[in-house]
């Protein structure tokens, strides 16, 4: 992972396109270090498996031969069939082979979404943008606050599904090194929105950025955003990335962000391990 040995200092836009994928990659070990998660690493793939089913299965970093291709995407998709799991395929600008998208659908797995990938110099965004009266944005290290409040993301942890996933964010925001770090916007005491950033691939990236429902549309996560666009810059980071949704994506560009890369977003759904294994 990266580290302050390791900041990109020379970004360009066919590097940057790289950094947005390995990124995620990184992001994903990350989480496979969760006690309850399998980690692949293999020499030409990274994959996890959530053995309690709290964590989403991810695949990612694929480097395929093509005569390799199909049974390597049947081996791992026979995992997940075996375990009766469904999973997501990240394919990034480095994905090889070239047809790796048309054989992907070929062995059931359809295309969600294609999100922008970006990136944004630190030393040139926006940060004048404005911020809601009275909201504030704190660095927070221990999550459980959201025990008592509704998660952005989760909801309110009303049930042994969503305080399973909250416990899973608080074991990673405990993990050392701390590559995560996770930044709170409140009001008046009240968490409102949530955002985390990783540090890794020689770069920092935004990730789980959330609102609840009730405050969406107010600019909280423009700001949450920029906070962490500003905590990266303290830390000597030179540039930021993420994966922007269709309707951040405009937002992101008024700050500074730039298109480097297209990250596709594949799934292999359950219902496909039921009819596989029967």
């Amino acid at each position: 992972m990266g580290d302050k040995e390791k900041i990109l200092t020379k970004p360009s836009r066919a590097n940057l396109g790289a950094q947005v994928e390995q990124n995620l990659v990184q992001w994903v070990r990350f989480k496979g270090r969760l006690p309850d998660v399998e980690l692949h690493c293999d020499d030409d793939a990274v994959w996890t498996l959530s053995i309690s089913g709290d964590e989403p299965n991810q695949v990612c970093s694929t480097r395929f031969k093509p005569e390799s291709a199909d049974a390597r995407i049947s081996e791992i998709l026979g995992y997940y069939r075996y375990h009766l799991r469904a999973a997501n395929w990240w394919v990034g600008p480095g994905a090889t082979p070239e047809d790796l998208g048309n054989r992907l659908r070929d062995h059931g797995l359809r295309c969600r979404k294609h999100v922008p990938g970006m990136a944004v110099d630190l030393r040139a965004f926006d940060a004048t943008l404005p911020t809601p009266h009275r909201l504030v944005v704190d660095a927070i290290e221990d999550l459980s606050v959201f025990q008592k409040f509704e998660h952005p993301s989760i909801g309110p942890i009303s049930t042994p599904r969503r305080a399973a996933r909250l416990d899973r964010d608080i074991r990673l925001a405990r993990l050392k090194p701390r590559h995560a770090r996770y930044l709170m916007a409140s009001l008046d005491g009240e968490p409102l929105g949530i955002a985390t950033l990783f540090l890794g691939a020689d770069v920092a990236g935004i990730y789980e950025l959330a609102v609840i429902p009730r405050a969406r549309g107010q600019g909280i996560g423009t700001v949450l955003t920029l906070s962490c666009l500003q905590l990266a810059r303290r830390l000597g980071y030179r540039v930021a990335v993420l994966q922007a949704s269709g309707k951040g994506e405009s937002i992101y560009r008024r700050i500074g962000f730039n298109r480097v890369c297209t990250i596709s977003h594949w799934y292999y759904p359950k219902a496909k391990c039921r009819i596989r294994t029967a």
